[in-house]
């Protein structure tokens, strides 16, 4: 597949130097020719993640509101918005620059066999033999504790006639809605004083029907009282799941994406964790294949941070509308800033 995961680490194939002397077959039925989804992540503004993917950052913002009405300001961070047709097309530009030693096959991999030296891939019409794969397909999950939770969501990208925001502040999580016996939210992501990405998300185990995401979507745009357009609708379902980590038989087939577990089961927040990997995988792929025969096996593991997602999920399964009491507590009492390194797992 050639979604985020995958862009990422051709990305970082040719950033260290080894894109140029490699021999890569692509194998993706899409063209990645739309914008299909938004990733959102934080970071300081010298961190090697912003600077990589300066050029693809639609907009960034300091200051953030979530339960408290007035801005706080992000001291070390900033939140940053990365469309993905910007990764897309920057990774076919990336695709065009090496047409001698990079094929694209628009075809779905039908099964994936361990063949002696190689890893043979079949799809309807091309039968390909690699050293090594990297799978980034959707992970098909067998859920332990009853059905899986889904983060279902629906953003419109609209267009005011007058000035109604600051575009340096963005609101997150606005619980501010009906729950309708689930956890729901907004998020606003101003890109200018007039425009603004608007989501409306859920967690739960029924995914977000798409009208009634659509009503919740008016209604709130309705108490800005003033005259808008609808410029683009993005609509997306994550699992909200410990167990979308998936591997096969062979270490050769390297998971990545959420089929490697970098999708935190609580948040949906995927993209750094990604980048990391990609940079992981491309700098010590080498070395760890011949030390560690367990090399691209599941890389979560136990400890608090997996504890509080299981809780966590396990309340949002069966007690679903404590969401929002859980997560406006968690914001009164805690920086926004804090929270971000607890949901990066290093508080």
């Amino acid at each position: 597949g050639l979604g985020a995961a995958n862009s990422l680490l051709l990305l970082r194939m040719e950033k260290e130097g080894v894109l140029a002397e490699s021999s890569v077959v692509i194998f993706d039925h899409s063209f990645k020719a739309v914008n299909d989804k938004t990733y959102c992540f934080w970071a300081g503004a010298q961190d090697e993640v912003v600077k990589d993917l300066s050029n693809e950052i639609k907009h960034s913002w300091p200051k953030v509101i979530s339960q408290h009405e007035q801005p706080e300001v992000l001291g070390h961070s900033r939140y940053y918005m990365v469309e993905s047709l910007a990764l897309y097309e920057r990774t076919q530009r990336l695709i065009d620059k090496y047409p001698h030693n990079i094929r694209v096959v628009r075809e779905e991999v039908e099964d994936i066999e361990e063949e002696g030296l190689f890893i043979r891939l079949i799809s309807a019409n091309h039968l390909i033999e690699a050293i090594t794969v990297y799978d980034s397909r959707p992970p098909e999950i067998d859920e332990v504790i009853s059905t899986t939770v889904w983060q279902s969501f629906q953003g419109w990208k609209v267009q005011f006639d007058n000035p109604v925001f600051d575009p340096e502040v963005m609101r997150l999580m606005d619980f501010n809605i009906p729950q309708n016996d689930f956890t729901q939210f907004m998020y606003v992501l101003p890109v200018s004083n007039n425009e603004a990405l608007v989501e409306v998300t859920r967690f739960g185990r029924a995914q977000f029907d798409e009208k009634l995401a659509a009503d919740q979507l008016r209604n709130y745009l309705l108490t800005y009282n003033e005259t808008y357009h609808v410029l683009d609708v993005e609509r997306g379902v994550l699992p909200m799941s410990q167990n979308a980590e998936q591997y096969h038989r062979s270490t050769r087939v390297i998971s990545t994406g959420s089929r490697a577990g970098k999708l935190k089961s609580t948040t949906g927040y995927a993209f750094k964790n990604m980048y990391s990997h990609a940079k992981e995988l491309v700098l010590n792929e080498p070395t760890k294949k011949a030390t560690n025969p367990l090399f691209g096996m599941p890389s979560r593991g136990g400890g608090r941070f997996a504890f509080y997602d299981f809780v966590l999920l396990f309340i949002l399964k069966f007690r679903p509308h404590w969401g929002k009491e859980i997560f406006t507590s968690l914001f009164r009492s805690k920086s926004t800033e804090e929270i971000f390194k607890f949901l990066d797992e290093k508080s």
